[in-house]
């Protein structure tokens, strides 16, 4: 029956019900998202994540996707925000006006204590905007020790590619801690308290940086750029030779 069709259609992660504004028929629609059968290519597109609850895994859309332009982005729902930096892959297949996407808040991104504190997740502290998780948190440089061996192409915990899938997730870790907004190497004796933050890919003999950072950074750009280069020059070091000794000693 259409009933049970319709019902299918909800339980299936990569579906989704639309109702025809003009004739109130239900059709089952498969999600943008679901067309992403590749981690790096879900976490590309700013309106996708990779759910790793399900059994497989697989890309759907996130929860602030479903508001498609600015004004259903900031009509009140408190999660939400308008980006204007990233482009609506949708909109580019549809060849519509693709500019901003609707994206989880980042606390971050309000300047004043006003705007800050009209969230719920928000909290105004020292000159700056924190999630409320992280809102009492000192100044602390934070070392990350990146496994690059071999094994770590494998799946783990329902990423494809288990490296990749850790980086991702650095990456989403990145938009939400409080930074000190320093760059590497950048002594500001104003700045506010907050992280920053060096990764290191090691092995056994050998420990690598990105380029661009040497040093630890409390700057978003330049982290997620150092957090690109890892993952292009994933280093796949012998799987014998696991070691975090020379990270450590650098």
């Amino acid at each position: 029956s259409s009933a049970e069709l319709i019902k299918s259609c909800r339980d299936d992660m990569s579906c989704t019900v639309e109702e025809d504004a003009a004739t109130a028929v239900l059709s089952c629609q498969e999600q943008w998202c679901s067309s992403y059968n590749d981690e790096t290519k879900c976490f590309a597109d700013r309106q996708c994540n990779w759910d790793t609850t399900t059994s497989p895994a697989g890309c759907i859309e996130t929860y602030c996707s479903q508001y498609e332009t600015s004004s259903l982005c900031f009509g009140g729902d408190q999660q939400c925000e308008f980006d204007l930096r990233y482009i609506d892959q949708q909109k580019v297949a549809r060849d519509q006006p693709a500019q901003g996407v609707c994206v989880t808040k980042r606390c971050w991104y309000e300047t004043t204590a006003c705007g800050c504190m009209g969230h719920d997740n928000c909290f105004w502290k020292a000159g700056t905007c924190r999630d409320f998780n992280w809102y009492n948190e000192s100044g602390t440089d934070i070392y990350v020790l990146m496994d690059g061996l071999t094994t770590m192409s494998g799946t783990y915990s329902g990423h494809p590619n288990g490296f990749v899938g850790m980086m991702q997730r650095l990456k989403q870790w990145i938009e939400f801690v409080p930074l000190t907004g320093t760059k590497a190497g950048v002594t500001d004796g104003s700045q506010v308290d907050g992280f920053r933050i060096l990764f290191y890919q090691y092995g056994k003999t050998t420990a690598v940086t990105s380029p661009n950072l040497k040093a630890p950074s409390g700057d978003r750009d330049q982290l997620l750029q150092s957090l690109e280069w890892h993952i292009a020059n994933y280093q796949k070091f012998a799987a014998s030779s696991a070691s975090i000794c020379p990270a450590v000693k650098q």
